[in-house]
């Protein structure tokens, strides 16, 4: 028989509730895995809480913590996986250094959930600090990776396809009534941050130009809420659900998925 891999997935704010998608991916991967291998999932906590799901160790900013040190020499895992939050950027790429000086022997690699472009200048800081690989969600990630000739591997995001299915129609009027929401109205849904950088105000004007559709923006509780666009959005009309819910029941419920955010590029 195999011996089971140890492998340590490491995270900032890996606690309850998971109704945020890099955290909520880090502990899906943990617990898929698990079945199969011995995983160790650190919590680098910066808000102070703690969670029985993982090992708690102090935030710091850096990962230079003598304590995440001695859990990953102890542990000698493997792999290292560490799935930062915020995705992706030079802090996350110098936190990964700083891993991989703590289990030199081990392989090592990085979650990059987030698309994000740095400036040539920063190239030789990329190479010096990338962990062995770096897996992203898409082939525009992977070959701007590549661009920087850093190794990188796609990781298509997966779906719960029996929790998140097609709504059954016999059920679709009790499940807007939880909600509040007319059983006959046209449904535009968006899931995510509570921030004016998802150009979220533009719901305003979907929900004025079309008066008798509900527009539902359900926020995450997990990251700080713009109250001013919170009330922008409300007095227009769109109902904000900031609250733990199922949020697959909304995603059931909706007839149409709006992410507003503007292409860059």
């Amino acid at each position: 028989m195999d011996e089971r891999k140890r492998i340590a997935i490491i995270s900032e704010d890996l606690v309850e509730p998971w109704d945020e998608g890099i955290k909520k991916f880090a502990y899906s991967v943990s617990r898929a895995l698990h079945a199969h291998e011995d995983v160790l999932p650190i919590n680098i906590a910066r808000s102070g809480r703690s969670a029985q799901f993982a090992q708690r160790i102090p935030g710091t900013r850096t990962f230079c913590n003598r304590e995440l040190r001695k859990k990953l020499r102890s542990f000698s895992p493997h792999c290292v996986l560490y799935v930062p939050s915020p995705s992706s950027t030079l802090a996350s790429f110098f936190r990964a250094r700083v891993l991989r000086s703590f289990a030199p022997g081990s392989a090592h690699g990085m979650v990059a959930m987030i698309p994000r472009r740095h400036g040539r200048r920063w190239r030789p800081f990329l190479r010096m600090t990338a962990p062995d690989v770096i897996f992203v969600p898409s082939y525009a990630s992977l070959l701007h990776l590549n661009r920087w000739s850093l190794r990188g591997e796609l990781l298509p995001i997966g779906v719960d396809v029996g929790l998140f299915r097609r709504m059954i129609r016999s059920d679709a009027p009790a499940l807007r009534e939880r909600y509040g929401i007319r059983e006959d109205a046209f449904v535009f849904l968006h899931v995510g941050h509570l921030s004016r950088k998802r150009n979220l105000e533009s719901l305003c004007a979907l929900k004025k130009r079309l008066s008798d559709a509900e527009v539902v923006v359900v926020s995450s509780t997990s990251t700080p809420e713009d109250r001013v666009l919170r009330r922008e959005l409300e007095a227009a009309g769109v109902l904000v659900v900031r609250k733990v819910v199922p949020v697959e029941e909304f995603y059931r419920l909706a007839d149409c998925y709006v992410f507003p955010v503007e292409e860059s590029e």
